[in-house]
């Protein structure tokens, strides 16, 4: 019975070394305060995210713009009609959808704060 107490205790006492170091904090990606007019009236809101997305073409798109007109942990749902029929809806964060673009798009354009 000592043995089995000592071996747990021993036990209990090698678990926090066996314990895994938190990852490291990711480099926070860049955001920019949008323009007043960006978030003037819900139509300047939706018009800014669309003016993100459908930048020139082949150009990269200013993902810090489209980063700040989302509030902390806003989504985007896309759907659609795939060929089977029915409906599809699909919900993205922004980072999901920015990391589904083409590769030529990704590049942030702006970095600015304000």
């Amino acid at each position: 019975m000592r043995i089995l107490m000592f071996g747990l205790a021993l036990a209990a006492l090698a678990l926090p070394a066996m314990a895994q170091a938190p990852a490291p904090a990711a480099a926070p990606l860049p955001v920019s305060v949008p323009p007043a007019a960006d978030v003037a009236t819900p139509e300047a809101a939706v018009q800014a995210i669309y003016a993100v997305i459908s930048g020139p073409a082949g150009q990269p798109r200013d993902w810090a713009r489209m980063r700040g007109l989302f509030v902390p942990g806003g989504m985007l749902m896309a759907t659609g009609s795939p060929k089977t029929g029915g409906v599809r809806t699909r919900v993205l964060t922004v980072e999901d959808y920015v990391a589904g673009r083409p590769r030529r798009w990704r590049p942030t354009t702006s970095t600015s704060t304000g």
